[in-house]
């Protein structure tokens, strides 16, 4: 009795089984965030449970070169709970929705430390089986973007068109002081734009040199 006690206790075992549905997390394979910025970790997840209060989302952290994987932020039941001893402590922020199947938290004031791996972890009773879902993340030196572009590039523009417009009315007004300075003769020898013309301005240096 024995043997076909053990057998139906192996097809009861593996009807079960099959009738597990599995967790499926989905996360960016890798991630790039500019130094001091805010870096937002997109988690979300697949399962055919309903979500519960006993669903839960952990998150864990492998710095680049280090071996060791360290859980840093827990959430459950409306309820987070990050870690104390970790480097971005503080920084860490709640922005998913379980019922909405989204497990997405935020990092604020990334540093270059901060690069590594992270892993999003669900789960969702009775699902039991669980795909993770991995972000490689780097940090890179931040630099200007292209709003920040376009204001230098408008300031300096206006500063060259405030220069010019300077250089013209200096230029215009010199002019007018040496106009008002000739005899009367040789100011009628001005052009039709009102500046002195080539000639006219050979004649006043002439005149000028001589101290007539």
């Amino acid at each position: 009795m024995a043997a076909p006690q053990l057998l139906s206790a192996m097809l009861v075992a593996v009807l079960g089984l099959s009738q597990v549905s599995a967790v499926e997390v989905h996360t960016p394979a890798e991630l790039t965030v500019k130094n001091g910025t805010e870096a937002k970790l997109q988690c979300t997840f697949t399962s055919s449970e309903v979500i519960s209060s006993t669903a839960s989302v952990t998150w864990s952290f492998q710095a680049e070169g280090s071996l060791s994987m360290v859980s840093f932020f827990y959430y459950s039941n409306g309820k987070a709970y990050p870690a104390k001893d970790i480097p971005f402590k503080g920084r860490i922020s709640w922005t998913g929705d379980l019922y909405k199947k989204d497990a997405s938290i935020s990092i604020a004031n990334m540093q270059f430390q901060d690069k590594g791996i992270y892993i999003c972890d669900v789960k969702n009773p009775p699902d039991i089986l669980v795909t993770q879902g991995e972000i490689r993340l780097r940090v890179v030196e931040r630099g200007c973007n292209n709003s920040t572009r376009n204001i230098i590039c408008i300031a300096i523009g206006g500063v060259i068109l405030l220069l010019l417009a300077f250089v013209v009315i200096t230029d215009h007004l010199f002019w007018k002081e040496q106009r008002c300075k000739m005899p009367k003769p040789l100011a009628n020898m001005e052009n039709k734009q009102g500046f002195p013309s080539e000639r006219s301005r050979t004649t006043l240096l002439l005149y000028q040199n001589v101290g007539l």
